[in-house]
């Protein structure tokens, strides 16, 4: 009997493709990178997919596998993955699909809820777009007699989602969809909990609404960096997805997701009547977000290059293709980036010291001027747990967001809730660097400081970049608006997001408690 296909005995070959190295394992099936052979010297690189060994003789699974190549060799769009052939050799059966060189939506959560990347409107408005492209092809889709398949993804998930290097967003792995050329036994529940809508949880007929209100789901972690469920317990989702809990958590979506908020909210009804007809129909609102298709696409790709470079610390590194995530792969290397290096343990340890001892004195002025009006200089949105505050300069006016959002994104005007929970910060703009002057006629760039602290240790963002671990003392920063962030660094979901303004020759003071949740100095 031929070997079986391991991780220890690469590379070898399997049919007419030699198998390089694993790429990912899960419970029914691994993912292999390989190239296809030829005598030419042509070597195509793919994935290949093959059938757990325990599960090679399993004939309930070995039929989902052949339904799967099936239903995936109907399918020809830029955002599903390609199936390319499908084959039986050393008595294993295989499925080869196209190699993508990206990252899966799963991992760009993950990572930018570690480091404090957050998503824009417009980004996930793009994801969404491309995503309903692909599902609509997908739900539409004929045999090659013109027999409708009745196509159901009914695994809608950020681990099933890969975007590629050059910003296309691709539908993976469609081994759990519903078909009719696949019947099945009425009532079988299949998918994954915190993403199934209420009618497939229940077991009832799926549709193309159902992919709507997971692909709602994903939109919504997104923008959150949260799931939609956290409690992944059958008995909670059920429970909370019957009672409508997914649209009444997108409805709390903050100001800078004023325009997904209601597309999301639809997506999410119980009733899937209730829902967008067509993941076209979806995809025309999502489009309304995005207002130029090339700048979006680029902003994507901006995007997963600024997480990836947090993985690899400025090395390179070009993740594989992942259907399971490598969730021990990123940590590893997050970890290994953020360790000192050797030989600065002494700076490390006096420069803080000094640092407080500085920042302790500036802090201790007369009190009559540390305190703000937390109702009047606040505006309040999601439920990740921190606030919005209004531009420093103005505490008592609105905040007029369309001012402070990029041009690209149009924001609704800010809303006032009840909440104590903050909204994810807006994308991340460029911050002009602070120029001095030169020999010549050369006008210098005028600028002032600013210095940020926190009564915990906190990462400051200044226009969506990372600037240092607070405080920050007399930074230079040009005159004009400029948006800061203070995340905790034990948990980045907890910040405080506010603007200051920045006149030349001025020095402005923000001190904020985390513990708290109100500010001990601004001036």
């Amino acid at each position: 009997m031929s070997a079986e296909v391991t991780a220890t005995n690469l590379p070898r070959k399997l049919g007419r493709y030699r198998l390089i190295r694993l790429l990912s394992k899960g419970g029914m099936a691994e993912i292999y990178e390989a190239r296809r052979e030829s005598n030419f010297g042509v070597e195509p690189k793919v994935a290949i997919k093959v059938i757990q060994p325990s599960r090679t003789h399993d004939k309930a699974f070995r039929e989902l596998f052949i339904t799967e190549a099936q239903v995936g060799s109907t399918l020809e769009h830029q955002n599903l993955i390609q199936i390319q052939d499908f084959d039986q050799a050393d008595n294993q059966f295989f499925l080869v699909m196209e190699y993508i060189e990206g990252m899966t939506l799963h991992r760009v959560i993950r990572i930018s809820r570690h480091v404090g990347v957050v998503l824009p409107e417009g980004i996930i408005a793009e994801i969404g777009r491309q995503l309903c492209d692909g599902l609509h092809h997908a739900h539409r889709t004929s045999t090659p007699e013109g027999v409708p398949l009745g196509l159901v993804h009914r695994d809608i998930k950020p681990a099933n989602l890969m975007i590629s290097p050059q910003g296309v967003v691709k539908v993976l792995d469609f081994g759990l969809s519903s078909a009719t050329i696949a019947p099945e036994k009425k009532g079988s529940v299949r998918g994954t909990w915190g993403y199934m809508a209420p009618e497939q949880m229940r077991g009832d007929k799926v549709t193309a609404r159902t992919d709507i209100y997971a692909l709602a789901a994903v939109l919504y972690e997104l923008a959150t960096l949260t799931p939609l469920f956290p409690n992944r317990k059958s008995s909670v989702v059920i429970t909370e997805a019957e009672r409508d809990e997914g649209a009444r958590r997108a409805n709390k979506l903050g100001p800078e997701y004023a325009r997904l908020k209601p597309i999301l909210v639809r997506a999410l009804q119980r009733d899937p009547n209730a829902r967008y007809r067509t993941a076209e129909e979806m995809g025309r609102a999502l489009a309304e977000l995005v207002p130029e298709l090339l700048m979006a696409r680029e902003q994507i790709i901006e995007l997963q290059n600024t997480i990836m470079n947090f993985v690899s610390g400025g090395r390179p590194y070009a993740p594989p293709i992942v259907f399971e995530e490598n969730d021990a792969l990123d940590d590893a290397l997050l970890k290994d980036n953020q360790k000192p290096k050797a030989g600065i343990w002494f700076p490390l340890i006096l420069i803080p010291l000094l640092v407080c001892i500085v920042v302790f004195g500036i802090f201790q002025k007369p009190q009559e001027t540390s305190s703000i009006n937390l109702q009047d200089a606040e505006v309040l949105s999601t439920d990740l747990g921190d606030r919005y505050a209004l531009p420093i300069a103005e505490p008592s006016e609105e905040a007029n967001t369309d001012d402070l959002m990029p041009p690209e994104i149009p924001q609704a005007p800010r809303q006032r809730n009840s909440s104590n929970r903050q909204s994810l910060p807006t994308p991340p703009l460029e911050v002009p660097p602070v120029q001095t002057p030169t020999a010549g006629n050369v006008e210098p760039v005028q600028s002032g400081l600013i210095t940020v602290a926190a009564d915990r240790p906190a990462k400051i963002f200044i226009n969506g970049q990372y600037v240092r671990e607070a405080p920050l003392i007399n930074y230079a920063l040009t005159e004009g608006e400029h948006r800061i962030i203070l995340a905790r660094s034990s948990d980045v979901t907890q910040r405080k997001v506010f603007h200051a303004v920045i006149q030349s020759g001025q020095n402005r003071l923000y001190h904020w408690s985390f513990e708290e949740e109100r500010w001990l100095r601004h001036e």
